[in-house]
Formats: structure tokens, C-alpha cells, sequence
């Protein structure tokens, strides 16, 4: 819901919780993850040799894909 919207109501009623959660929130819980999968992107293109000008084409597969934050490190 937060790849679509600036905010979501997270029910989860096992553990009693319920919040609302913005994306700012979400990607500013997440930002380590999102170094390290750059750097990890970074490495891959230093090891096969070449920079990401020279891809044509990436296909995003999986719900992380729809993340704006991965969108925007993968463009």
C-alpha cells in the first residue's frame, strides 16, 4: 500500500497492533537495507565489467521491486 499511497493503517490484530505508517517512515526504517542494496548493485556492475549506462533494460520482479526508494536506486 505505501508503493501506492504516502500513508497506510497497519491492523495486525495477533499482536494488538494497529498504527498508521507513512512511506517517509518506512523508508527511513529500511534506509540501511537500501545502502547496502546499492552498494550491492555498485559491486555487481564493477565485477561484471561494465557501468549502468550500458543497460537497456531492468525487470523488476517481487513486491520489494514496487518499493519508490529500489525504483529509484534501480533507475
Amino acid at each position: 500500500e505505501l508503493s501506492r499511497k504516502e500513508s497506510a493503517n497497519l491492523d495486525i490484530p495477533e499482536l494488538d497492533i494497529e498504527l498508521t505508517l507513512s512511506r517517509d517512515q518506512f523508508e527511513n526504517m529500511i534506509s540501511g537495507l537500501m545502502v547496502k542494496f546499492e552498494q550491492a548493485i555498485d559491486d555487481t556492475l564493477l565485477r561484471a565489467g561494465i557501468n549502468s549506462s550500458q543497460i537497456e533494460l531492468v525487470i523488476r520482479t517481487g513486491g520489494p521491486s514496487l518499493i519508490p526508494t529500489v525504483k529509484r536506486i534501480l533507475e
